[in-house]
């Protein structure tokens, strides 16, 4: 009988080795609620620890691989996100010369979605849309770098991905005219996402930041496109607010 047992018992020694060695965290809090219900299992069933630990493994694997499923999906969006950042970067250097641009464009963003009481959910889609507003620069000529066709390149790359869905559709507004004389999604106004607005403004604006103009000069400019290019709330608050905090 004993030495029956042993092929088990050595499975599950085996198995509980190589569990404690793992890094990940996931399978550490796994591990650590196992023994918990060994415990117990042993005081209820009045049965050893070694064989609470074989008993339990034949559920633990399950657990642990979905636990390994998780933590490799969780690594994988991580990871993907930052490629998508370091792409939309490249933009910058290679093809407008406005290195810094996509991070400013999302601090602003994120204010004027602040004041218009944009959840934080809403915000944090809202500032991977401002730094990846421009990645579809990449797969266009120097003839095609207009800017309907560049936005509808950057939602078409980004729509692929699942969780970026609210992204790539703001991504592909975020050039769209206030009153809408270029609206190739048919909206205008406050049909176009509010998201969208704020990220148009936010790149209008450091993109006259970056040409040299002054402060003056675009408060000049943004009064003489309320309501024609942009939002005409968002101009005054940007006016009123974002240049008084500084």
């Amino acid at each position: 009988m004993q030495s029956g047992r042993k092929p088990s018992q050595t499975n599950g020694k085996g198995f509980f080795l190589w569990f404690l060695l793992s890094k990940n965290r996931e399978k550490i809090i796994i591990m650590l609620f196992s023994f918990i219900i060994i415990f117990i299992l042993s005081l209820k069933w009045q049965t050893s620890i070694t064989q609470g630990m074989m008993l339990l493994s034949f559920y633990l694997i399950p657990l642990a691989l979905a636990g390994y499923a998780y933590y490799s999906y969780r690594r994988m969006k991580v990871q993907l996100l930052q490629t998508l950042e370091v792409l939309a970067s490249i933009t910058e250097r290679t093809v407008d010369g406005k290195e810094g641009h996509n991070q400013r464009v999302a601090q602003l963003a994120d204010w004027l979605a602040l004041q218009k009481g944009m959840t934080e959910p809403e915000r944090k889609k809202l500032r991977r849309a401002a730094l990846y507003h421009d990645i579809g620069k990449l797969v266009l000529r120097g003839d095609e770098l207009d800017q309907d066709a560049h936005a509808l390149a950057g939602q078409r790359i980004l729509e692929r991905i699942p969780f970026l869905v609210d992204v790539s559709r703001w991504v592909g507004m975020h050039h769209l005219r206030y009153d809408g004389a270029n609206c190739y999604f048919g909206l205008q106004g406050e049909k176009i996402e509010l998201a969208a607005r704020i990220l148009h403004v936010a790149d209008f604006v450091d993109t006259l930041l970056v040409q040299g103009k002054n402060r003056e000069e675009i408060k000049q400019i943004l009064a003489s496109e309320k309501g024609k290019l942009i939002d005409p709330e968002l101009v005054d608050l940007i006016i009123s607010g974002w240049w008084r905090e500084e």
